[in-house]
């Protein structure tokens, strides 16, 4: 079954050849309704390639949201005290769940997984939730910013890590030493 999503992932991918990724990805995050932020998000392809493949795909076929979701959250954790913050739909008819929602253990579309314990600050996890990437902004994703344990966020996978973040407005420095290759590790 993984095989067939990789498979289905790489026709998605060959869609979108000419669209070159430089292993990284500049966003517009909205925290809330006055405060947005661009962040440059270093992709960790030669870690988990299918993974950031799909994070990728959906990223430029607007299938990642980004609005702050409160609603992901183990049913013994409080929402407002995770590590972490989730985004989702940019959408303003899609709103948080009244119960916390929680990810599978285990990623079974891909079988990636990390073998972290816990996630360091600027950690960006995403969990495919299809095999095919979706063109909806409801997949969700998460962006750490305490150190996390990694029990906490299941089966997501740590596709990058946020390297450059700035408010809206300010001038964020995304120059060369930022963006384009880096030598893998």
């Amino acid at each position: 079954m993984q095989k067939m999503a990789i498979e289905s992932l790489l026709l998605s991918a060959r869609r979108l050849a000419g669209f070159a990724f430089h292993n990284s990805l500049i966003m517009t995050l909205r925290l809330n309704k006055a405060d947005e932020y661009s962040i440059l998000i270093e992709t960790h392809e030669h870690l988990f390639p299918c993974s950031v493949s799909h994070f990728l795909i959906s990223a430029v076929e607007s299938g990642i949201g980004s609005k702050l979701h409160t609603c992901f959250a183990p049913s013994a954790q409080r929402r407002h005290c995770m590590p972490f913050v989730t985004l989702c739909s940019g959408s303003s008819t899609l709103s948080c769940a009244t119960v916390p929602l929680q990810l599978p253990k285990n990623n079974i579309v891909y079988g990636e997984c990390s073998k972290l314990t816990t996630y360091p600050v600027g950690t960006v996890l995403f969990y495919p939730p299809s095999v095919v990437p979706a063109r909806s902004s409801c997949t969700p994703w998460f962006i750490v910013y305490k150190p996390c344990p990694a029990s906490l966020l299941g089966g997501a996978v740590p596709i990058g890590r946020v390297t450059v973040c700035s408010k809206v407005g300010e001038k964020p420095n995304f120059g060369p030493m930022h963006v384009g290759k880096r030598a893998k590790k």
